[in-house]
């Protein structure tokens, strides 16, 4: 499931760049970042509802 999203990411970022014309450096780099951010937070996120599920937080 992880890979899933981390590859769809990286093909919408270069898909992104393909329809806005250019695929330089600068914009690799930014949607690079970008999708790792969003991947990051996507791991958190799921580690954080997976505790919750686990009965981590509902015990206090």
């Amino acid at each position: 499931m992880f890979v899933v999203l981390f590859s769809a990411s990286i093909l919408a970022a270069v898909v992104y760049l393909y329809l806005n014309g250019g695929l330089s450096i600068a914009n690799v780099i930014l949607m690079s970042s970008v999708s790792e951010a969003f991947i990051s937070l996507v791991i958190s996120s799921g580690i954080y509802f997976g505790q919750i599920k686990n009965g981590r937080y509902l015990n206090k």
